[in-house]
């Protein structure tokens, strides 16, 4: 995945590990989406 450019991929970044979140997710997979948002806003900022 590229990382994100603008505040609205962030957001939609943010909108699909919310959706992750309220589906049939693991705790693990939960973790791994919120460990790649830390990360793509990090390399952003």
């Amino acid at each position: 995945m590229e990382e994100p450019k603008t505040e609205a991929e962030i957001q939609a970044l943010i909108e699909r590990t919310r959706q992750a979140a309220t589906g049939e997710q693991t705790v693990n997979q939960l973790a791994q989406h919120l460990l790649e948002l830390v990360d793509k806003l990090v390399k952003h900022f």
